[in-house]
């Protein structure tokens, strides 16, 4: 990701998704990177279900996530630490933005990588 001019990322060192009968549940390796992490960002998301806005599996939330934070993501208890699927150039909630230990930050620039281990 990019934000303010400077090339950030997370990496983790298993990213695996449950089967659609368990809500494609996320479940993450260990993280390193220069985006900032100790459980925010994305690592708050871990063992979380995927929320559309009509399909709300966020756990111990009243809200449907998916529509107050306004894109489909794996959202917990307070929503997200992060959220690559929000609003382009928003810089609130709804926006595509991912928390690390100085706050939040709003990237102008955002690619998940994904590749098969085995």
């Amino acid at each position: 990701m990019r934000s303010k001019g400077q090339e950030l990322f997370a990496e983790y060192t298993s990213f695996k998704l449950g089967h659609e009968s368990d809500k494609y549940r996320l479940q993450l390796g260990a993280y390193s990177g220069t985006v900032g992490e100790s459980n925010l960002g994305l690592s708050y998301q871990n063992g979380a279900a995927f929320t559309t806005f009509d399909n709300s599996n966020a756990v111990g939330t009243a809200v449907n996530c998916g529509v107050e934070y306004k894109g489909a993501w794996w959202y917990n208890h307070y929503c997200a630490y992060s959220n690559l699927n929000g609003l382009w150039g928003v810089k609130d909630h709804t926006g595509v933005s991912w928390k690390n230990g100085d706050g939040y930050i709003y990237p102008t620039f955002t690619e998940m990588k994904i590749r098969r281990l085995n």
